[in-house]
This record gives structure tokens, sequence and C-alpha cells, in this order.
């Protein structure tokens, strides 16, 4: 197998200070919580610059400034939409980096190849476990071998799932604005139980969510329906008064397989392209325009 330059390898990086907050100039949203810059160090000594909020701002800031676009005027919203689950790792949170040095580590502390940062947008989503089998020379892929190694990932993640990780640009205000219209709001994740609280804790507080659920033995990964019917179940919400949010395919198809209207969005990991064929209801370019959604 053939890697691109390691000069574009993503290395454990030390920990970025978050930078002071700007503001907001979308309508109807509180100033603040736009992410500044920071830099992660490559291997070979180089760095490049991204946005520590995950959102690339050079990209971002070449789209029209319409505040809706006008396949959302076609859209109608909700009648009585009561519950949105959201997906964590590309839609309310950016965790690649944090993924990616993590598993680079890992695959360094054996002796394997690692990978650039791009080459893991799709490698997640399917769960840590999967994560590791696609990282592993396919010779070492055991079972066995492969718990072994996702034991070493999760070591170093606990300690380091924060380093870059963020809040998409206008998720916290997203979040903030559906609570204050009595929407009830829940996280559905593939990633490991105790990752997912953890993350959701520390950048959302206790509070915001109605059910925080992650991947743990006896629940199946998505897309099977399971975490989204264990949902349900918590916050007594049936599925025809709730929306699901997420980047990827296994979030359309996890909303399909548990009869939910999805909402795709395009600032994760994966392309509208996938989305789009994927079977996506709604797709939409920023998170504001989630509330066109919510009647």
């Amino acid at each position: 197998m053939s890697y691109e330059s390691e000069s574009r390898m993503i290395t454990p990086p030390a920990r970025v200070a978050q930078s002071k907050p700007c503001s907001s100039r979308r309508a109807g949203f509180e100033s603040g919580g736009v992410w500044g810059f920071g830099v992660i160090p490559l291997a070979g000594g180089k760095s490049h610059t991204r946005d520590s909020g995950g959102a690339d701002i050079r990209k971002n800031a070449a789209k029209s400034v319409t505040l809706w676009p006008e396949s959302f005027e076609k859209k109608l919203a909700m009648k009585d939409c009561r519950l949105i689950i959201f997906d964590l790792d590309g839609t309310l949170l950016d965790t690649l980096g944090d993924l990616a040095a993590s598993c680079n580590r890992t695959m360094e502390s054996y002796g394997y190849p690692t990978f650039p940062l791009e080459r893991y947008r799709m490698m997640v989503g399917n769960g840590i476990t999967k994560l590791i089998e696609r990282a592993l020379p396919e010779d070492c892929r055991t079972p066995d071998h492969i718990m072994e190694v996702r034991r070493r990932f999760i070591g170093y993640y606990q300690a380091h799932l924060a380093d870059f990780t963020r809040p998409y640009e206008g998720i916290p205000q997203l979040l903030s604005e559906l609570r204050r219209r009595g929407v009830a709001l829940a996280v559905a994740s593939n990633k490991y139980q105790e990752g997912t609280r953890m993350l959701i804790e520390r950048f959302f507080g206790g509070n915001m969510f109605s059910a925080v659920m992650g991947q743990c033995d006896g629940r199946a990964v998505k897309p099977d329906p399971q975490i989204v019917r264990d949902i349900l179940s918590v916050t007594g919400i049936s599925a025809d008064r709730t929306l699901y949010v997420g980047d990827s395919s296994v979030d359309m198809q996890t909303a399909a397989n548990a009869s939910l209207e999805s909402v795709g969005v395009t600032w994760g990991f994966r392309s509208r392209g996938e989305l789009e064929t994927s079977g996506a209801v709604h797709i939409v370019d920023r998170p504001e325009e989630i509330l066109t959604l919510v009647g």
C-alpha cells in the first residue's frame, strides 16, 4: 500500500490554546461562539493552519451570505417538531484532528503506517472498532489484535480528545435557540459511550441534551436504529415529531431505518453527494438553516 508524503502525516499534537471568540454575523443569533485558528503540527516539523472550531473559515467566507438558500424556501417545516437527534462527530463537533492524531500515534506504537488527515474523513463514522480495523494492515486485522489496538487507542484518545476538537461555528447558538423554542435535544453517536459523554459535557455542559447515547455493549452501531429507539423511549417523544441530523450516509440510513425525517449537514466529514445519494430528506449548509425545518 502506498501512502502520501510523510510530511503530511498527522502526529500527536500539543494542546492549542483557545482563541478569543469573534462575533456572529448571522441574523437571529447572539454574538460570540465563533472559534479562532490553531496550528496542527505535522510529521517532519511542518504545520498547517486550520480553524480550531473545525470549520474552514476561508471556504465559508466564500459562500453566499444569503440567510436561507432558495432550496430551503421550498421545504416544509415539520409540524410540531419536539425532538432533534444529532450525530456527534462531523455534526456537532469537528473531532477529525484528534481522531487522526490518536489513531496515528497508536499505529506508530506498533510500527504500522500512518495516514494523512484527509484520509480519515472516510475512515471514521462507524465506531472506534471499525476505525482501528481500517487503519491496521490487512494481515494484522485479527479480532483479538483489533481489540488490543482499540484499547491502546482509547487510552491515548481519552487524554487528547479535546486537543483540537471544537463545536462547528453556529452550533452552540443553534442548540440554545432550539431549547428556547422548547425542542428537546439528543445525541446518537457511534463513538464509545464514555468518549461521547466526555465531549458533550466538555463543550455543551450537562443540561443541554435530554439523552446522550454512544456505542456500548448490547447496543448495535448505526445504521442499526436501536440507538434511536432507545432515545425515543427515554424522551417519550414519537418518531413523527423527531428530526435526525447527521453528516454521513450512515446517519441518513439510521434515520430511514428508524422512520425519522433526516437532515444532512454539509459542514461535516462527508460530501453533499453522499448525503444526496443516501436519501437525505433535507440538506443544510449552515446550522441556522435547521431552524427553518422546525415548525
